[in-house]
């Protein structure tokens, strides 16, 4: 049977709803090792987290002056994921709908699945249920774990820029890291970015090559031909439309 964008979502919904296998590479230096850990329902790890602020546990509550502030941030989110699902629900039937977000959306499945069959779904709205999965998932993870923000004390190897204000208004630093390598123990979903120039370096290649062409400019080895000999066919270069290299007068184009 041919992959369609419906197994996608299924993808989705089970991450979302039931345990799951989660694939990641540990960065040994020399080499890139597979490992594989089982991680249960996103759903339920966003219901632990907002109970383990409340204080809340299985075996009774915490005497309140153990517990830890209340993640705000993650009950808005709960709340509103658990809307969304009813939501969801509620668009692909008339039934009424069950008490947590993970019967709402398991059952949304075999409803949508079902009108899907029958030729009852469009292609767009296909497409934008897909995405609003897509969405849910990325906000929950993103919360389950945020990345470590470093700042790197050299300047931008591109711009020689030292300090520059982030999208967020701040003033930094100019080359930012945005890592998960403690909880993830990869560089996979690691990411730099020049808040001045715009460049960009992913993943763990991305990571060495960004040592590298801050050592070529430490130890005055900076050459026009330098990065582009060695990472010029590196899928992880991506300086987000800046040429690898300054002009001469310092700005990046």
């Amino acid at each position: 049977m041919p992959h369609s964008e419906l197994d996608d979502i299924l993808v989705l919904v089970d991450k979302l709803t039931k345990p799951h296998l989660v694939e990641f590479n540990v960065d040994l230096g020399t080499k890139l090792v597979k490992k594989r850990v089982t991680h249960e329902a996103l759903l339920d790890q966003l219901d632990q987290l907002v109970a383990s602020s409340s204080g809340s546990s299985p075996g009774g509550g915490a005497l309140s002056s153990e517990r830890n502030l209340i993640n705000t941030d993650a009950m808005e989110l709960r709340d509103s994921v658990a809307l969304d699902c009813k939501n969801m629900y509620i668009g692909v039937t008339s039934s009424r709908p069950f008490v947590t977000a993970k019967q709402n959306l398991r059952q949304w499945y075999i409803e949508f699945q079902l009108l899907h069959s029958i030729g009852k779904i469009s292609t767009e709205k296909l497409r934008w249920y897909h995405k609003r999965l897509q969405v849910m998932t990325a906000k929950i993870e993103a919360k389950l774990n945020p990345p470590t923000i470093l700042e790197i004390t050299a300047p931008c190897p591109r711009c020689k820029a030292n300090y520059g204000y982030d999208d967020d208004g701040i003033y930094r630093r100019a080359v930012i890291v945005e890592s998960r390598v403690h909880a993830e123990r990869s560089l996979s979903n690691t990411r730099a970015k020049c808040v001045g120039c715009g460049s960009v370096w992913i993943h763990g290649n991305g990571m060495r090559q960004l040592r590298y062409e801050i050592d070529v400019i430490e130890t005055g080895q900076d050459t026009p031909e330098t990065v582009e000999q060695i990472f010029e066919s590196s899928d992880t270069l991506d300086s987000a439309g800046v040429r690898v290299r300054p002009n001469q007068d310092g700005a990046s184009s």
